[in-house]
């Protein structure tokens, strides 16, 4: 909906309204996490029939789209946050959303609470070149990579590197807006000089990443919300049974598991960076030496956040108080919630996995067994699912084909 249509809904509220911007499957999540606990949430997304903005929890606005321009988009937020009577705190679901607020900090401050510190410290995660150069200082082990500013340097690592490896890129954002995946994998001299030159010829900054070899479910989670003395709260560990894409997506059907002592490791990096904020640590078991190497943090809310408040753990809510300067208490309780189902991208990895023989269709029936959370049915706010599903039917057969093109 256009903002002027909301102007005088939203001054009415006199509390704090959380500001979620990107309202996909992780927005719609933390909306739902949000105005579950009460919480006035405005939406803001350029795609005006966005999903997160049929949730009953939300004001859905359309904004000005930031990849086209950024100076609209943050006088956008700006004029909204002038007509907001308390300040309102900010909810990036996404790197690029979250590099341009802190980028305008200064400006937008006097008008929104922020959930993660100054530019700066916040690069240490975001920016991939630089998460993996701090990494290699505080020998936190990670995967080997490879930094070439040039493309006829591209020949020096050859001999270094095995494949399939990854191109992947330092702002995972921007490229996925460009090329629709996460990463290029090369699996050969050919493709990662192919792959290479593609990223780079749209000015993105790339690193050439070992692939750690294992199966899907070697993928291991940790999330937490550190506060501003980098004290975790609310630990949730989970390991990853399916993702999409396959090598390089995200995880589609998730599992809780018992809490790891991989915090020590997150716990002490982010004392040395002085990072505070929700987080979403990436970690894959190598088996050639047993040891858990970081793949990456997203220092922002994950598609997945809505499995740990089934366990009484809401980082965004936990984060909304810490931010307006209130108390947070939470208590674990019991569930038999222990998984995390995106079935449309479930169905497309089990079908990539079922045709390399990597799983049967009983396999695939008995680990969808149990109580879940789902990326989008939620039995208190079902519209989001019906648009989606109807969306979903809308779409012609060789939309369905052409997400196994990589095959």
């Amino acid at each position: 909906m256009k903002y002027k249509n909301h102007i005088n809904l939203i001054k009415k509220i006199n509390e704090p309204i959380a500001i979620v911007i990107n309202c996909y499957v992780t927005g719609l999540s933390v909306i739902r996490n949000l105005g579950r606990q009460g919480v006035p949430v405005i939406g803001l997304d350029p795609n005006p029939i966005q999903i997160g903005f049929f949730s009953k929890y939300c004001i859905g606005i359309q904004c000005p789209d930031p990849y086209k321009n950024e100076n609209e988009f943050t006088q956008f937020l700006i004029s909204l946050g002038e007509t907001l009577n308390e300040k309102g705190v900010l909810f990036p679901c996404d790197d690029m959303y979250s590099l341009i607020i802190l980028k305008n900090r200064k400006e937008l401050e006097k008008y929104f609470y922020f959930i993660m510190p100054e530019e700066d410290i916040s690069l240490n995660l975001i920016n991939k070149h630089i998460f993996y150069k701090t990494l290699e200082k505080l020998g936190i082990d990670h995967p080997k990579n490879y930094y070439k500013s040039d493309f006829n340097e591209i020949f020096e690592i050859f001999e270094k590197i095995k494949f399939p490896c990854y191109i992947k890129p330092v702002y995972s954002s921007f490229f996925k807006k460009d090329f629709d995946v996460k990463m290029f994998i090369a699996n050969n001299k050919k493709e990662l000089l192919f792959y290479y030159k593609k990223a780079t010829e749209k000015n993105h900054e790339v690193i050439i990443q070992e692939f750690i070899p294992g199966y899907i479910d070697d993928n291991y989670c940790l999330n937490a919300y550190y506060n501003k003395d980098f004290e975790p709260i609310g630990i949730f560990s989970s390991k990853r049974r399916r993702e999409w894409p396959i090598m390089r997506g995200c995880g589609c059907l998730i599992e809780k598991i018992s809490d790891t002592e991989l915090i020590e490791k997150i716990t002490y990096l982010m004392k040395n960076i002085g990072y505070f904020g929700i987080i979403d640590a990436e970690f894959k078991l190598d088996l050639r030496d047993n040891k858990f190497k970081l793949i990456e943090i997203n220092a922002r809310p994950w598609m997945q956040i809505g499995l740990c408040s089934k366990f009484g753990i809401n980082h965004c809510y936990i984060a909304y108080l810490d931010a307006i300067g209130k108390k947070y208490d939470f208590k674990l309780i019991e569930s038999n919630y222990y998984k995390w189902l995106f079935f449309y991208d479930d169905i497309k990895a089990s079908i990539t996995m079922a045709l390399k023989n990597q799983v049967t269709f009983k396999e695939w029936i008995k680990s969808l067994k149990g109580k879940k959370e789902y990326a989008f049915f939620s039995k208190d706010d079902l519209l989001p699912f019906i648009i989606y599903t109807s969306k979903l039917i809308l779409k012609s057969p060789i939309y369905y084909l052409s997400q196994f093109k990589n095959l």
